[in-house]
Protein backbone atom coordinates (compact mmCIF):
# COMPACT_ATOMS: atom_id res chain seq x y z
CA UNK A 1 0.00 0.00 0.00
CA UNK A 2 2.90 2.02 0.74
CA UNK A 3 4.65 1.93 -2.48
CA UNK A 4 1.38 2.43 -4.70
CA UNK A 5 0.98 5.46 -2.53
CA UNK A 6 4.11 6.86 -3.41
CA UNK A 7 3.72 6.23 -7.65
CA UNK A 8 0.35 8.12 -7.23
CA UNK A 9 0.99 11.99 -7.32
CA UNK A 10 -2.68 13.04 -7.01
CA UNK A 11 -2.32 10.80 -3.74
CA UNK A 12 0.35 12.47 -2.26
CA UNK A 13 -0.37 16.01 -3.91
CA UNK A 14 -3.37 15.61 -1.84
CA UNK A 15 -1.73 14.03 1.21
CA UNK A 16 0.22 17.41 0.63
CA UNK A 17 -2.70 19.30 1.22
CA UNK A 18 -3.90 17.93 4.11
CA UNK A 19 -0.60 18.13 6.21
CA UNK A 20 -0.45 22.11 5.15
CA UNK A 21 -3.95 22.82 6.12
CA UNK A 22 -3.46 21.27 9.41
CA UNK A 23 -0.48 23.32 10.11
CA UNK A 24 -2.47 26.38 8.98
CA UNK A 25 -6.14 25.42 11.46
CA UNK A 26 -3.61 24.84 13.94
CA UNK A 27 -1.33 28.38 13.85
CA UNK A 28 -4.41 30.34 12.92
CA UNK A 29 -6.37 28.82 15.86
CA UNK A 30 -3.83 29.72 18.39
CA UNK A 31 -2.97 33.55 17.38
CA UNK A 32 -7.03 34.45 17.51
CA UNK A 33 -6.80 32.69 20.55
CA UNK A 34 -3.61 34.17 22.46
CA UNK A 35 -5.01 37.52 20.55
CA UNK A 36 -8.09 37.26 22.16
CA UNK A 37 -7.73 36.01 25.36
CA UNK A 38 -4.49 37.33 26.66
CA UNK A 39 -4.33 40.62 24.38
CA UNK A 40 -7.80 42.20 23.79
CA UNK A 41 -9.62 40.53 27.36
CA UNK A 42 -6.31 42.11 29.31
CA UNK A 43 -6.55 45.61 27.58
CA UNK A 44 -10.32 45.38 28.26
CA UNK A 45 -9.58 44.72 31.95
CA UNK A 46 -6.83 46.79 32.46
CA UNK A 47 -3.79 45.82 34.61
CA UNK A 48 -2.42 42.99 32.00
CA UNK A 49 -5.51 40.73 33.72
CA UNK A 50 -6.79 37.92 32.06
CA UNK A 51 -10.36 36.11 33.21
CA UNK A 52 -7.80 33.84 35.53
CA UNK A 53 -6.09 36.85 36.66
CA UNK A 54 -8.97 39.22 37.66
CA UNK A 55 -10.54 36.07 39.72
CA UNK A 56 -7.28 35.39 41.72
CA UNK A 57 -6.72 39.17 41.47
CA UNK A 58 -3.18 38.84 39.83
CA UNK A 59 -1.91 41.79 37.39
CA UNK A 60 1.03 41.66 34.81
CA UNK A 61 3.28 45.20 35.68
CA UNK A 62 5.86 46.52 34.17
CA UNK A 63 9.49 45.67 36.50
CA UNK A 64 9.15 48.55 38.18
CA UNK A 65 5.85 48.52 38.93
CA UNK A 66 4.06 51.05 36.34
CA UNK A 67 1.34 50.00 34.22
CA UNK A 68 1.89 47.68 31.75
CA UNK A 69 2.08 49.09 27.77
CA UNK A 70 0.00 47.98 25.17
CA UNK A 71 3.37 47.45 23.22
CA UNK A 72 5.09 45.50 26.17
CA UNK A 73 1.49 43.51 26.32
CA UNK A 74 1.10 42.66 22.82
CA UNK A 75 5.44 41.54 23.02
CA UNK A 76 4.09 39.84 26.18
CA UNK A 77 1.11 38.19 23.98
CA UNK A 78 2.58 37.82 20.79
CA UNK A 79 6.22 37.09 20.96
CA UNK A 80 6.63 35.47 24.05
CA UNK A 81 3.83 33.06 24.86
CA UNK A 82 2.00 32.75 21.10
CA UNK A 83 5.65 32.60 19.48
CA UNK A 84 7.91 31.22 21.40
CA UNK A 85 6.06 29.12 24.30
CA UNK A 86 3.35 27.98 22.52
CA UNK A 87 3.56 27.59 17.72
CA UNK A 88 7.17 26.51 17.75
CA UNK A 89 6.72 23.70 20.12
CA UNK A 90 3.41 22.80 18.60
CA UNK A 91 4.47 22.75 15.29
CA UNK A 92 7.52 20.50 15.89
CA UNK A 93 4.79 18.47 17.87
CA UNK A 94 2.83 18.49 14.77
CA UNK A 95 6.00 17.80 12.73
CA UNK A 96 6.98 15.10 14.62
CA UNK A 97 3.58 13.35 13.88
CA UNK A 98 3.75 13.81 10.49
CA UNK A 99 7.07 12.30 10.39
CA UNK A 100 8.82 15.83 8.87
CA UNK A 101 11.01 16.39 11.78
CA UNK A 102 13.62 13.50 13.56
CA UNK A 103 15.26 13.49 17.41
CA UNK A 104 16.25 17.58 16.97
CA UNK A 105 12.81 18.21 17.31
CA UNK A 106 12.35 16.35 20.37
CA UNK A 107 15.61 17.72 21.91
CA UNK A 108 14.68 21.34 20.64
CA UNK A 109 11.21 20.91 22.88
CA UNK A 110 12.83 19.06 25.79
CA UNK A 111 15.72 22.56 25.36
CA UNK A 112 13.12 25.04 25.74
CA UNK A 113 11.64 23.21 28.76
CA UNK A 114 14.52 23.93 30.28
CA UNK A 115 15.36 26.91 29.31
CA UNK A 116 11.79 27.86 30.76
CA UNK A 117 12.52 26.02 34.31
CA UNK A 118 15.94 28.02 34.65
CA UNK A 119 14.51 31.35 34.42
CA UNK A 120 11.99 30.75 36.53
CA UNK A 121 14.23 29.48 39.18
CA UNK A 122 17.40 32.07 38.52
CA UNK A 123 15.29 35.38 38.01
CA UNK A 124 14.59 37.30 41.26
CA UNK A 125 10.73 37.55 40.22
CA UNK A 126 10.50 34.12 38.91
CA UNK A 127 9.69 34.91 35.17
CA UNK A 128 9.49 32.88 32.26
CA UNK A 129 10.63 34.25 28.56
CA UNK A 130 7.41 35.90 27.82
CA UNK A 131 7.69 38.14 30.71
CA UNK A 132 11.67 38.66 30.46
CA UNK A 133 11.04 40.03 26.84
CA UNK A 134 8.57 42.39 27.65
CA UNK A 135 10.13 43.53 31.05
CA UNK A 136 6.74 42.83 32.70
CA UNK A 137 5.96 40.77 36.20
CA UNK A 138 3.04 38.77 37.74
CA UNK A 139 1.98 40.70 40.82
CA UNK A 140 -0.79 40.72 43.59
CA UNK A 141 -2.94 43.53 42.77
CA UNK A 142 -4.09 43.62 46.03
CA UNK A 143 -0.59 44.11 47.88
CA UNK A 144 1.40 45.63 45.14
CA UNK A 145 1.25 49.72 44.75
CA UNK A 146 0.70 50.39 40.74
CA UNK A 147 1.35 53.30 39.58
CA UNK A 148 0.41 55.08 36.40
CA UNK A 149 3.51 56.30 34.77
CA UNK A 150 7.15 55.96 35.75
CA UNK A 151 7.06 60.10 37.17
CA UNK A 152 4.54 58.98 39.31
CA UNK A 153 6.59 56.21 41.11
CA UNK A 154 9.86 59.14 41.33
CA UNK A 155 7.04 61.37 43.13
CA UNK A 156 6.25 58.33 45.26
CA UNK A 157 9.45 57.51 45.88
CA UNK A 158 10.71 61.31 47.37
CA UNK A 159 7.75 61.42 49.42
CA UNK A 160 8.53 58.54 51.13
CA UNK A 161 12.16 59.95 51.69
CA UNK A 162 10.41 63.02 52.58
CA UNK A 163 8.49 61.07 55.32
CA UNK A 164 11.35 59.32 56.07
CA UNK A 165 13.66 62.17 57.20
CA UNK A 166 10.90 63.86 58.78
CA UNK A 167 10.73 61.01 61.37
CA UNK A 168 14.33 61.07 61.98
CA UNK A 169 15.52 62.31 65.33
CA UNK A 170 18.66 64.52 64.67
Amino acid sequence: AYNAFLNDDVAIYEYGVIVNLSFVMLNISIILAYVALEFIVPLLFGNGQTLGKKIFAVGVVRTDSVKITTFQLFVRTVLGKCTIETLIPANIIMMLYWNMADITGAALIILLLLTELIMITVTKTNSLLHDMFAVTAAVDIGSQRIFDTPEDRIEYQKKLARDRAERQIY
